[in-house]
């Protein structure tokens, strides 16, 4: 009986192209390269076979090793058979778990219709500065826009409306004045309405409009033209300060619109202006207004977060026109300290057609565009802090330009003739 059994050599062949590690296939490479196929052993099972060789050796005793061997050299195959047994497993459940993430995965894209893409595993210091930034950019948002409807539905709904509806659901405060142009020396237009002047500008997106006037009057040296205007308002802390109002020009009736049916010109008279917005008190105003403020729009809201704090108040803030509107449908909202958020009175927004006084430099109620409601429009709005990052912004360069301007009266104040005086340092 030969203590050594031929392994199969196309079984270590397929052992080889299963082998899930780079030990197991050396192992199964060394066995293919034997000639024999034959099976290695231990230091001393080999010590015990080539006793076998010596026949003057060979009695009972060795006869009971040889029996041994064999034992232990079964055992030993049992062993590499469990060990592959055992890496086939291994690799079968690591093909299933691959099949089931990829069955996980497609699962995942047929319902989201989005690919999944491999995440950057990040240290916990990473996570918690992703998690902040995300909760600062929501804050940002939440505070510069305001939204009071419920679903985009709500608002598909309202485009579907009629034209002057649509007009009336947004944001607006725009007018017709017809009164004297003057042009100063600085190149800017002022208009005069009811025996005062108003100043008169331009936004850089409507430089053409004031070009274009400012052309026409020298070729026609007419300067009393119709104009397209935004009312803009001033108000100051003190309540005994008058509010401030000048207009931004948008644009002006030449005399060749007339055939244009929906323009500004034939809707509107001299004096008249469109306004839409929340009907409420605010602190430096005695009177009710009514608040226009920046309509919503999200590529404005990414230029807005991208920019500079002046550029954001500046773009987000709103004009409180006020306005004189005796037995108004609704109440003008007025806010209580006291009292909680849900507490307070309802807020409206209202569209009416209104008369500026330039005598009371006011705007009276005339007619009711459409009904007052609760359902606000989106709008954007500016944020508390950066109202008071720009207030220290400015204060710090009111501080610097004073302080240049007291060195500058120091250096050009005549000097004293007095010399000062001596400085005696005692001795010892």
């Amino acid at each position: 009986m030969s203590p050594y059994k031929p392994i199969d050599i196309d079984k270590i062949k397929e052992l080889i192209a299963t082998a899930t590690t780079a030990k197991q296939k050396q192992m199964y490479q060394r066995g293919e390269k034997n000639a024999g196929g034959l099976h290695p052993v231990d230091a001393d099972t080999q010590q015990s076979i080539d006793r076998f060789k010596d026949p003057l050796h060979f009695n009972s005793f060795d006869q009971n090793l040889l029996v041994e061997a064999e034992q232990k050299l079964q055992e030993e195959q049992q062993e590499l058979g469990e060990e592959q047994g055992n890496s086939v497993t291994k690799s079968v459940d690591l093909v299933g778990k691959r099949k089931e993430s990829n069955e996980e995965d497609k699962s995942l894209v047929s319902n989201t219709l989005v690919i999944p893409k491999k995440e950057k595993i990040n240290t916990p210091i990473q996570d918690k500065e992703v998690e902040s930034e995300k909760k600062l950019s929501e804050k940002e948002d939440e505070e510069l826009t305001d939204n009071s409807s419920d679903s985009a539905q709500e608002e598909e709904e309202k485009e579907s409306e009629d034209d002057e509806n649509e007009y009336n659901s947004v944001f607006t405060a725009v007018g017709v004045c017809q009164g004297k142009l003057i042009l100063d020396e600085s190149e800017k237009f002022n208009l005069e309405l009811g025996g005062k002047n108003y100043d008169l500008f331009y936004a850089n997106t409507k430089f053409w409009a004031y070009r274009g006037l400012k052309k026409q009057i020298a070729k026609t040296g007419k300067d009393d033209y119709p104009l397209m205007v935004y009312p803009k308002v001033t108000h100051f802390p003190n309540k005994n300060q008058p509010h401030n109002l000048y207009f931004q020009l948008v644009a002006f009736d030449a005399g060749n619109r007339a055939d244009i049916q929906d323009s500004i010109f034939t809707e509107l008279n001299d004096g008249e202006f469109k306004i839409s917005g929340l009907w409420q008190f605010i602190p430096p105003s005695r009177l009710p207004c009514i608040s226009v403020f920046r309509n919503y729009d999200p590529k404005l809201l990414e230029y807005i977060k991208q920019g500079e704090v002046a550029k954001k108040v500046q773009i987000t803030k709103a004009t409180h026109v006020p306005i004189i509107w005796k037995d108004s449908p609704v109440q003008p909202f007025r806010f209580n300290p006291k009292l909680k958020k849900e507490e307070q009175k309802p807020l409206y927004f209202v569209s009416i057609k209104a008369k500026f006084l330039p005598e009371k430099n006011l705007f009276l109620f005339i007619e009711q565009l459409a009904e007052p409601t609760q359902d606000v429009p989106r709008f954007l709005k500016t944020r508390k802090e950066d109202k008071m990052e720009l207030n220290k912004q400015r204060n710090k360069t009111r501080k610097k330009s004073s302080f240049k301007k007291g060195i500058q009266n120091r250096k050009q104040s005549p000097k004293s003739g007095k010399k000062p005086a001596p400085i005696f340092k005692s001795k010892g």
